[in-house]
């Protein structure tokens, strides 16, 4: 599952990743995605990156 939303003290959009393999959430900030050691992980946010980009994730706070 993923979600976004834009962090307004720093205004860049949060990306969350949730594994329910590992019931563990990932959290980056969306100029983080280059610095992602897990390849799968980056691959899977790179992929959506168009999407992520548009909003179509966001969530409200």
């Amino acid at each position: 599952m993923i979600e976004t939303q834009i962090d307004p003290d720093v205004n860049c959009r949060i990306i969350k990743v949730h594994d329910h393999d590992r019931n563990f959430t990932f959290l980056y900030y969306e100029d983080e995605v280059e610095d992602i050691e897990l390849l799968g992980l980056k691959l899977f946010i790179q992929e959506r990156r168009d999407p992520i980009r548009l909003g179509v994730y966001d969530v409200s706070l």
